[in-house]
């Protein structure tokens, strides 16, 4: 076992479902593709943060993407501003 191996912290599904959202933004291209997140959860992100993302979407900083409508990412202000967008998700 390396260090880096040597601890193994378990996380419960709570804490996984707010991992996932924090990771998945920080992929500011991709952001988090909710039939993913579903397939993983059996649940999508508006399900459980509804009223995180629709403030989130209002105030410019989250946006779905205009394509496919399946992704969630930050916008560029929600770039600049990713620790208020995650500190929504905690």
């Amino acid at each position: 076992m390396t260090p880096a191996t040597a601890s193994v912290v378990t996380i419960d599904r709570s804490e996984e479902i707010k991992e996932t959202m924090m990771m998945g933004l920080r992929l500011t291209k991709e952001g988090i593709s909710q039939k993913e997140f579903q397939a993983r959860f059996g649940t999508t992100p508006e399900d459980i943060f509804d009223t995180q993302i629709d403030e989130l979407i209002e105030v410019g900083l989250l946006e779905r993407d205009r394509m496919t409508s399946d992704h969630l990412r930050l916008t560029t202000r929600g770039r600049l501003l990713g620790n208020q967008v995650f500190l929504r998700f905690i």
